[in-house]
Parts: C-alpha cells; structure tokens; sequence
C-alpha cells in the first residue's frame, strides 16, 4: 500500500482525469461517467465505517461525478446537490440554512495565493490566438504553449527580482512555487493496494473463475488493512493547536478498482481515497489527524501483504515463495510460486520503457526551454511516450477484451502449451487446500513468535513503537497454516507479547483512565497523549548501551608519551613533503596516545584528515613496542582503513563472529588468526565509521577487547548516514564523554568550500545556498535530473576522473549502469567472439566493464593482508567460458578471479551505487540524484 495526499479544490479532478483515465486523449473533458463507460471499469464504490454519518449513502453503493465534486472538491456531504434541490422544493432557499445543512464542519481553508502566473500565462496566450486570427479559446500548439509560458515566467521573475534568473534552477523555483498558493488544504489521503506482479499476472491468464477469487482475495485483503487502520489510526484533534487527539466514527472513503497499467499491462490494483472528513463521537465533523495515517503507513500495507497471501491460500491452494535474486539486508517480496518470471517481466518492461522515454523528453525539454517541465506538460509527455512504446495503439477495452489480448500476449511469449502448463502446475494445490494441517497456537507458539519478531525488528532499530512491531508481526505470519479468520487475534495476541516485558520495555508509561469519555479514548488512554506514540526499547538493547557508557569511562589502559607522538609527527612530515598536523590534529592524536583510555571517541567530520591523524597515531603507538589493528562496519571501510593507516583491519562482525567462537571453544587460539591470537595489553584498535557500527556488534566486539587488554579508539562521525541496524549510541558516548572533534576541513582549498560542507553537516540552509549560487544544485523530473547526472558524470568519466553516480533507489541504480555499459559499448563495440555473463543485478557484464562486489570471499585474496570485499570496485579483464571472472581492483589494480556462482549471486555493475553503499568513498567528482 502506497500513500499520497490530495489537495482540496481540484485534487480530485487530478485523480479522476490523470490517474483514471490513464493516456486517453480527452483528459480533462470527459466527466467521469463517459470514462467508466469508455473503459468498462467498474463504478467506484464507498467503503469505510465513516459512512454511518450519511443516511442516503451506504456501503458498496456506486460514487456519482457530483458526489466526488462535492465531498473532495468542496467539503460538503456528498449528496449536497440532492439535498439543496429537496429543501428549494421544499421552500427552503436562505443560503445560510441550506450551508449549515449540506456542509461537514468548516470548509477547506483557502490560503492566500501568490501572484497569478497562471492567469497571466491564460492572458498571453489568447492573444497570441487573437493574433494569429484563432478564436480566444482555440487549442493552442504544445510548442508554442511552452514558449509561452517560459517568456511570461521570464517577464515575471524580472518584474520581481528586477533582474533576470542566474540559472534554470532559479526559474524553474519561482515557477512551481508561483504555480500553487503557498500550502493547499488536504482534501483527501489515496491509499494505492497494489499485489505483487505474480498475483497480476496469474490474474490476466487464469479461467474467469480463479480471476474472480483473486480478485475477491484482493478487496477481502484491502478490507483488512482499512480496519486496522479504522482501529489505530482514525483520528481526529480538538482543541488549541490540536491539543486533544480523540476518536472518530471511522474513515469515508471511494474505492476505484483499476484492471491495468497505463502501458495497458495486467496490472490489478485499487485507490482508496480516504476523506479528509471525519466525524467525532459526539457528532461534530473535523479534519482527520493525517499524521496517524503515515505512522500506520507500513503496518497496513504489510496487513494487505499478509491477508493477501492467506485469503489467496484459503480459496486457490496458491502458495508464495521468496522472488529469487534478492538484495541482502533488503525485506525479501513473495510472488506465487510456479508463476513464471518471464511473464512477470513481460508485462513490468513496458513502464520502464515509458519511465525513460518521458525522462528524455523532460530533460530535453529543460534544455530547451531553461526551465523544468510544469505538472500538465510531464503528464502530456507520459501520454506521448504511452503510445509510442505500443505495437499499435488500442481503444479503450472492456475486460474481455483485455483478457483476450493479455492471453495472446502471454502465448506468444510462452506458446499455449507451457502457459497453460504453467497455471495446471499453479493450480495443482487448490482442491487440497482445505485440508492443510493448522499450526498449533498455544501461549508457547506466541511467546516464541513475539521474541523473534522483536529480534526482527531490534536489529534494525533501538527503539520502536506499535506499527514497528505490528508490521514484523504480519511478515511472521506469511507462509503459516493459520486459519485465516483467526489471523487478527493470533497477530493482536503476539503484539501484545512483543511489547510485554520482558520481551520489551516501555519508554515511559501512559496512565490509562478507566471511564473513556471527555479526558479519554475508547481505549482508556489520555486524550492529550498521541496514539500508539510509546517507545518500547528491550534490555539487551539498554544493557548493551549502558556496557559503552561504562566503558568510555574507564581509563588504566596503555599509554605512549607525547614525545613519542612528536616524533611520528616528525617522520610524517619527513615522507610526506613538509606536511604536519594541524591544531585539532595534534590534539587528538596526543589525547588518544596519552589519556589511558580504554575506549575513546573521535568525532571527525568528513575532510578533516581523520586519516591522517590514524596514521600518525599508528605510528607513535608501534614505535613504543605496540601493536595495531583496524576494525570497520563495512569490508569496504575496513580495507580503506588498511591501505591509508598501514593497519591490519577487519569487519567488527568478522571480529565478533571469531571472537564468539574463540570464548566458546568453537575455535583453538592455535587456529585462530594471528592478528586476533595476539590481541593483548599492548595492542591499540582503531575502529573506523564508529557510527555506522551497530549497538550489539559494538558491544561484543568492545566487550572481548576489552577483556584482552586492549585500547579501543572509535573515530567517526556522528552526523553522518547511520547503521542499517540499530546504532545511535556513538552519539550518546560522544556527549557524555566531551568527545575530542576534529572540525577543519582540510579536503578543501577553498576557505567557502569548507564552511559550505560543515553548513551542510549541521543542517544549515546556508550550506545549500553555496552550492546552489554555483550551479551545482538541479532541480527537475526525476527522469530530467537523471539524465542530467548521467550525463555530466559521463563527461567526467570520459576526461579520466574518478566520478561516482549515486541514485536513491537500487531500481534506479541498475537502470544507470544499463545506460552507463550501453554508451560504454556504443563507443567500444564488443568483438564478435566477446563473451558476456549476466550478474545478480541482471544485466551483463564484458571486458572493459566496471562491476561491484556485494559480498566478502575472504578465500579470494588479493595481497596477503587483502581480499575480495564487499562493496570494492573492479574492471573486467576477462570472462572465462565457465562464468567465472579475472577482473583487477581500482584503487590497487590488482587482479582476482570470482568463481562463477559468486559472479551470479553477489556481482553487479558498479558504475552506479546507492548512497548507503558509497558512504566513506573518496573520489574526483559525484553526481548524486535526490529525491
């Protein structure tokens, strides 16, 4: 389940004319009648507990035009029209009184708008109509419309600025805020249930009957969710500033069932357009508290995921499975098992296809016209790219008529025997379903549960709150043979043990009062107290933060003198032409060489030569008998850290891992590494990222360095990207140990340059200001920014820096290194005997391409103190017959070959990355797209 906003005035015409109607080409004429009559979709129906408020209407009746126009438009009750002609037929005709009777509390606030761009681009172009002899009205060309609007937001903007704009970005600025008032009113939340493309896919294909029940699984599912959200996050707040957060009668919302894609793909999915109306207990009507609806956002959609599963299991016997080729550390998605991915694949192409077609279109139209392209235009582009990407363009179809063709689409890509094959093979369990044997759920099976849904979950955080915990408790559920009319209690059930202690422990405690009434919810909890906003946290998570405040407290380790720290400066300087430390530097080296510590934290913004501060520091330390060894979140980090302090270093999860096994007798101190048999008093660890390590990893590997003597220096930043798991608490020893901070930036020439990044770190609007004023912030379409990106990061390629490209979305990521290797192939075309191999990510790979590795082989050495770690980059040198790949190192440029499953499972082109993955990289250049 998806969530978006709509605004109040117009928001519904946005869904019913660009949503509903998808590339028709009378967009914006046809009423909504004329489109459920064009297409043969169904009428969209009401739903929701909500309803109770209105006598004429119920649930399951079909919506009207002016009942939409009315509720989402106006914020009037959705017959208002009706009940207006009633009361004039019945003598009744004072405004007033027809207002009071037909409106749900206050109308929708209008804000005040800015200057009307809009009215003044309207006045330029009828009189370029009245100028070319058109009438005022004539449809005016798409070109010409641009032109326009471009030379009227030009005139504008100078008229305000009294000069002309520095950049595209500034004019593209002014034109989306001079578009809209300054905050528009929330008329209503589209929640979007979407199934995985496997559910479509079988849906398109299977008899009319099986279609039937999916789609019935699907509405039983969305049922579901919309009850859980009635029951957590329906409501509404009182009072000055909305001081009191109180129930509601439940949500009204329109449901719109749509069978296809706008490419005309199988592609079953429903909009829930929740109203923003709600009424209280008491009767009054009130905006609903939209905040709750995002903080039950993932709960709900995992509800649907789940129901959907078990409601598709009870009526077809249909079981799920993990899609292969998932991303470690990613939530894994379940498509049927037996469903083809061919046919998954078939009917997903097209809308990339569309994607990247209006992504050019909008970049070009950028260049064009020196400003982004405004909503109406993007969406006329999609339309444009809609068509082009069709063999032929249909007319609007009925479902038959749909099936018919999804049909022939799918033979022609399978021929009839194998697909009809495949949904033999799909529905073989159906008429065994109703016999599978049910779990067992006593209070054992849910303690069991509850403990490794909050083992789920407090790996990835140190706190949590209900939805947290309520959305693991639905994924635990998937696969299980539960009754599917008992899964509700059964997941209310191991909630409720989740959040028991001593599973986990409240963050403060909410009175419940026990006559709910003007002071209380249904529930008994305080009115003045938000919802579901209790922290819970678990004792291992606080037994293992309070561990690292300890032990930032103790002191008795190994200490050097500072002359020995001198003279490593001394010899530094010797080997790298004069350069010293700087103040901040000097100070922190000295304190961690000196203070005795046994675990210290340094705080070090990006650029402020951390590194060379280690390497100093690594070599005062060994000069006085001691030894060193590096530790890092990440393989990657931890080879950074080898090659530019000289250190031995690896992953605190290989560290905590040998540690565990060493403590347990599982490993022989005689067969353990060297580096970790010789850990002792005299030893110093730096630990590299500090604050991208996890809480439980830390405090294990802390704990045991701890034990054998050793002195723990955590350096890092606490400001920076942290742990995909539950971390947080470097920051927590930092402020309670007046941590040593490193704050020169030493990265940079330029004295704004160093300011800008520091601004940027602590969340200074003036740091963005610094890069916008030199034209390297862009702002677009998401497509028109990335063409951009890619393109200037090519350029930067191809005049030999080491540029890197960074995407928000792994989606994003693989559909770049696609371009990336086409024009790297459109320059250098591969030889005919050239032999290519597909890696995990799904795209091939040849001589020439730079791949990433995802995962650590430690039995794949590249030096004697190196191997192949995730996150490194390489070249391809070869690709052998069998799948395997020799490929060198970009930094050390030292070969290795990976064996042929390990290129298929962990491999991938690595000309783009997430941000995530990047952290800690030091390159030439970065183009970066943001969303």
């Amino acid at each position: 389940m998806t969530l978006h906003k709509l605004a109040a005035g117009e928001g519904y015409l946005y869904y019913a004319r660009c949503i509903a109607v998808a590339d028709g080409d009378d967009r914006g004429r046809a009423t909504l009648a004329n489109y459920y009559e064009a297409k043969g979709e169904a009428p969209g129906r009401w739903i929701g507990s909500g309803l109770v408020a209105f006598d004429e209407v119920e649930v399951g009746d079909a919506i009207t035009e002016a009942q939409m126009a009315a509720l989402f438009g106006e914020g009037l009750h959705p017959d208002s029209a009706a009940i207006t002609a009633r009361l004039k037929a019945d003598g009744v005709t004072q405004p007033w009184v027809i207002r009071e009777l037909t409106r749900l509390g206050r109308p929708f606030y209008q804000y005040r708008e800015r200057p009307d761009f809009r009215r003044e681009c309207a006045v330029a172009i009828e009189a370029w109509n009245i100028e070319q002899g058109n009438p005022r009205d004539a449809e005016v060309p798409e070109e010409e419309l641009a032109r326009i609007r471009t030379e009227v937001a030009l005139r504008m903007f100078t008229a305000e600025h009294e000069r002309a704009p520095k950049t595209d970005t500034e004019l593209s600025g002014w034109i989306s805020r001079n578009l809209r008032p300054p905050k528009v009113a929330l008329a209503a939340v589209d929640l979007t249930f979407s199934p995985c493309k496997s559910v479509s896919t079988l849906w398109a294909v299977a008899s009319r009957e099986v279609a039937e029940k999916i789609e019935a699984a699907h509405h039983a599912a969305i049922r579901d969710a919309l009850a859980y959200l009635e029951k957590h996050a329906a409501y509404t707040r009182l009072g000055a500033c909305g001081v009191r957060q109180v129930d509601t009668e439940g949500i009204i919302a329109a449901a719109y069932t749509h069978r296809d894609s706008r490419a005309g793909d199988p592609d079953l999915h429903t909009h829930v357009v929740v109203s923003a109306k709600v009424r209280t207990l008491d009767g009054s009507w009130r905006a609903i508290d939209s905040n709750q609806l995002y903080l039950h956002n993932v709960a709900a959609s995992e509800v649907y995921n789940t129901r959907l599963e078990a409601y598709l299991g009870e009526a077809l016997g249909l079981e799920f499975a993990e899609r292969p080729g998932q991303v470690a550390g990613k939530r894994p998605v379940r498509e049927i098992v037996g469903v083809t991915a061919d046919l998954n694949e078939l009917w997903s192409k097209r809308n990339a296809e569309i994607t990247a077609r209006v992504g050019s279109r909008s970049s070009e139209f950028q260049v064009k016209h020196r400003r982004e392209p405004m909503p109406k235009e993007v969406l006329r582009m999609a339309g444009t790219a809609t068509i082009a990407t069709r063999a032929r363009k249909h007319a609007p179809r009925a479902l038959i008529e749909q099936r018919a063709a999804w049909w022939a689409e799918a033979v022609g890509l399978l021929g009839e025997q194998r697909l009809e094959a495949m949904l033999a093979h799909v529905l073989a369990r159906e008429h065994g379903s109703d016999v599978r044997v049910r779990e067992l759920v006593d209070d054992v099976w849910i303690d069991t549960v509850a403990r490794r849904v909050i083992g789920t979950v407090s790996q990835a955080r140190a706190t949590w709150r209900i939805p947290h915990v309520r959305a693991e408790a639905e994924r635990q559920m998937r696969g299980r043979r539960i009754d599917v009319a008992r899964l509700d209690e059964v997941v209310e059930r191991v909630v409720d043990s989740a959040l028991s202690e001593p599973i986990s422990i409240p963050r403060g405690v909410h009175d419940t009062i026990a006559a709910p009434g003007v002071l209380a919810r249904r529930d008994g909890t305080s009115v003045y107290v938000t919802a579901g906003s209790t922290l819970y946290t678990s004792p291992q998570v606080l037994a293992a933060e309070r561990r690292l405040l300890e032990a930032s407290t103790l002191y008795g380790g190994r200490v050097i003198s500072a002359a020995a720290v001198e003279i490593a400066e001394v010899e530094f300087a010797a080997n790298n032409q004069g350069r010293r430390l700087n103040p901040g530097q000097r100070a922190l080296v000295t304190a961690m060489a000196t203070s005795g510590a046994r675990l210290q934290v340094g705080i070090a913004a990006a650029g402020t030569g951390k590194t060379t501060a280690m390497e100093v520091l690594v070599r005062a330390w060994r000069a006085e008998g001691g030894s060193v060894i590096g530790i890092a979140p990440t393989s990657a980090a931890a080879g950074v850290l080898e090659q530019e302090a000289g250190v031995s270093a690896s992953t605190i999860d290989l560290l905590v891992t040998m540690a565990a096994d060493l403590e347990t007798g599982v490993l022989d101190e005689q067969d353990a590494p060297e580096w970790l048999r010789s850990i002792d008093e005299r030893t110093l660890v730096i630990l590299d990222e500090a604050a991208k390590a996890a809480t439980a990893k830390l405090d294990a590997a802390v704990a045991f360095l701890l034990r054998r003597g050793a002195s723990v220096r955590a350096i890092g930043d606490d400001q920076q990207l942290a742990s995909v798991e539950a971390g947080g608490v470097m920051r927590d020893i930092a402020h309670a140990s007046d941590a040593l901070t490193l704050t020169a930036v030493m990265r940079f020439a330029d004295a704004g340059e160093r300011a800008a990044s520091l601004a940027v770190r602590d969340g200074d609007p003036a740091g963005l200001g610094f890069y916008a004023d030199r034209d390297r912030i862009h702002v677009g379409t998401i497509g028109s920014v990335t063409e951009q990106a890619f393109a200037a990061w090519a350029a930067d390629t191809a005049a030999g820096l080491d540029s890197l490209l960074l995407a928000p979305t792994r989606h994003l990521v693989t559909e770049l290194n696609a371009r990336a290797r086409a024009q790297r192939l459109a320059r250098t075309p591969l030889p005919e005997d050239a032999r290519e191999v597909v890696l995990s990510d799904g795209l091939a790979a040849s001589d020439g391409d730079t791949i990433v590795t995802r995962r650590n082989n430690y039995a794949v050495r590249i030096s004697a103190t190196d191997f192949v770690r995730n996150s490194y980059r390489w070249v391809v040198r070869e690709v052998h017959p069998d799948g395997r790949i020799t490929a060198a190192h970009t930094t050390s440029g030292r070969l290795a070959t990976l064996d042929a499953d390990y290129v298929r499972e962990n491999v991938q082109l690595g000309y783009a990355s997430t941000i995530d993955s990047s952290q800690g990289l030091t390159v030439d250049t970065c183009h970066g797209v943001l969303t």
